[in-house]
């Protein structure tokens, strides 16, 4: 695994609000390592929860080993009640939704999503992430026209519900949001951030696109694997039962 480092370094960054940071894994020992390493080096500095379902390779020792809160959710897991029940453990003003594989940009990265909250009406923080340097040929040519549009573009507020908004890769969430209006677990398969996010907008609230809030992230998909992919994003509009066997095209432990 390549690791990343950040470009540019800075002092630590005085907070307004408290941030918690809420990490979904699965036998992710290595990348959960190289995460832990990066915010580390953050100028915010989270309280750190990770909801662990059933590793067997360390992954839970590693997170113990660096103060962070461990919740085991057992054999019954889905995506959302996974986000929720991290959720339960968190502290923050603010809450982070992210993967053990998605590794922040610059060490900035939760700053420059904390200062949106400013504002009242902001529900939450998201961009979509670019593919890690060390994946297939498919996933990068995927990024670097990702990576070409973000180049291109500005913070944006976005009042209207669109897919992808607030992935659970990288979103910054507002906690008293989360705490009024949950996860719907009836999304078990994926989909649930984009529906919460067409139920914060429905209320009147916004959502912030910030470029400096990405992450590399990606599942080293070849060609077939990414059509796969590519079809799940067609189906994570509707409520769908988790099935592992579904994705284990993209998990090469599974």
């Amino acid at each position: 695994m390549e690791k990343h480092k950040y470009p540019n370094k800075k002092g630590p960054t005085e907070p307004h609000r408290s941030i918690s940071l809420v990490i979904r894994a699965r036998n992710e020992r290595d990348n959960l390592a190289h995460l832990l390493e990066l915010i580390e080096d953050q100028t915010i500095q989270p309280q750190i929860v990770v909801v662990d379902n059933q590793s067997t390779d360390q992954t839970r020792q590693l997170a113990v080993a660096h103060n962070a809160t461990v919740v085991d959710i057992g054999d019954d897991f889905n995506y959302p009640k996974a986000s929720n029940l991290g959720v339960n453990y968190a502290d923050g003003e603010l809450i982070v939704m992210m993967s053990a594989h998605s590794f922040p940009i610059q060490n900035e990265w939760l700053a420059n999503g904390e200062r949106h909250f400013e504002g009242e009406r902001v529900a939450g923080v998201y961009c979509r992430p670019m593919a890690r340097r060390d994946t297939t040929h498919t996933e990068r040519v995927g990024s670097h026209i990702a990576e070409q549009i973000l180049k291109r573009q500005d913070v944006r507020i976005e009042k209207k519900p669109k897919p992808g908004q607030m992935g659970a890769t990288n979103a910054m969430f507002r906690r008293e949001l989360l705490q009024e209006r949950p996860f719907d677990e009836n999304y078990g398969a994926g989909g649930e951030d984009a529906e919460w996010s067409k139920w914060a907008i429905n209320k009147g609230h916004i959502i912030v696109r910030d470029p400096g809030f990405t992450v590399f992230h990606s599942h080293g998909l070849g060609p077939v694997g990414w059509m796969h992919q590519y079809k799940e994003y067609w189906d994570v509009g509707k409520p769908r039962q988790f099935s592992r066997e579904e994705i284990v095209y993209r998990r090469k432990e599974k």
